[in-house]
């Protein structure tokens, strides 16, 4: 008989190993030659097959009884990282996963579409952050994964898609914390004549459903907040920022960034930008930002906001990030294959 599963137990006794294999019920395994080499070799969590004979007399070693079963031969088939720990919280992984559905969902009725786009870009976004790059080597070209969505979403939004968004993995290269991640999920949506006030009640009802619970908010204006202390429990609206360098958005008669900020905890959960329509706002805004030499697919951008671009604003909406601050968790806590897997901490 083959049996094949995972290690989920290792005991030793004089001259016999015991082992409890996940198979498609737990199954006892009884090694009694070669043990030295077997507790050495092997770690909870390998993937092993092996030929097995029924073992009448060792049943009953563990408690409860399972059926055991004495080793011809054994194989390792896949070895378990030690350096990293699987923590699986499923009750987190399946409350992110109906968030998720029930914000499509809510989309739906509205009249969104939801677009698949690249993940592999030849350019590089004007950008502090650094990028991830590949190589494709059929065509000897470097490529980058993408930092944000918001370059493929602009695209839809100029062609004439005025209700669309994707939920997508955006990638950079930097420094993995207890809030942030080189690799991680957002939601990202684009609204053709949407205004700030509109776009505000948007992303507060997206809220709402990702914490499944009334929220107290405060609406405050940048200058208010940043002398303020956040009540806990409560999310900040914060409106009226300086334009800046940074803010990759368009620009008020008074001189403020048309855009706006949800904040919990002192960390920002969602962003709300307003695109610029201007063509050379936009040239402007990329050279103060550092424009890289790879600009690609950022030309084809540019060309699309000359032709006329429409007004659109653009939320970016971190799901992960206002799950684990609202209840108080790490973002890893809602994803099983979490970047530190890499060697991160």
């Amino acid at each position: 008989m083959k049996i094949c599963g995972k290690i989920t137990n290792i005991k030793s006794k004089t001259n016999v190993l015991f082992l409890l294999i996940e198979n498609y019920k737990i199954t006892q395994v009884v090694i009694k030659d070669n043990i030295d080499y077997f507790i050495t070799n092997l770690n909870i969590g390998d993937i092993v097959s092996c030929s097995v004979t029924k073992d009448k007399n060792n049943n009953g070693k563990y408690k409860p009884i399972y059926n055991s079963y004495l080793l011809k031969n054994l194989k390792i088939i896949s070895k378990n990282q030690k350096n990293y720990k699987l923590t699986i919280n499923k009750t987190n992984i399946i409350k992110y996963s109906d968030i998720k559905y029930e914000i499509r969902k809510y989309l739906h009725k509205l009249g969104y579409l939801e677009v698949a786009l690249p993940i592999l870009t030849d350019g590089e976004i004007s950008s502090k952050s650094e990028s991830f790059s590949t190589l494709y080597s059929k065509k000897n070209v470097k490529l980058y994964l993408r930092k944000t969505m918001d370059v493929f979403l602009r695209m839809y939004s100029c062609c004439g898609f005025n209700k669309i968004y994707c939920i997508g993995n955006c990638y950079r290269n930097e420094y993995l914390t207890s809030k942030y991640k080189p690799e991680f999920e957002m939601l990202s949506i684009f609204s053709n004549y949407l205004d700030k006030n509109s776009a505000i009640k948007l992303a507060l009802r997206i809220l709402k459903i990702i914490t499944d619970s009334k929220i107290k908010c405060s609406f405050v204006d940048e200058g208010v907040y940043n002398k303020i202390i956040p009540k806990d429990g409560t999310f900040y609206i914060i409106s009226n920022y300086s334009n800046s360098t940074n803010s990759y958005c368009g620009t008020l008669e008074n001189n403020k960034a048309d855009e706006f900020k949800v904040k919990y905890n002192r960390v920002t959960i969602i962003h709300g930008v307003s695109e610029i329509c201007n063509h050379d706002e936009y040239i402007k805004k990329i050279n103060l930002q550092g424009k890289k030499d790879n600009y690609g697919e950022l030309q084809t951008l540019e060309d699309l906001i000359d032709s006329g671009a429409p007004q659109c604003y653009n939320l970016g909406i971190s799901i992960v990030r206002i799950l684990s601050l609202y209840n108080n968790l790490k973002i890893k806590d809602y994803d099983i294959l979490s970047f530190d897997r890499l060697g991160g901490k």
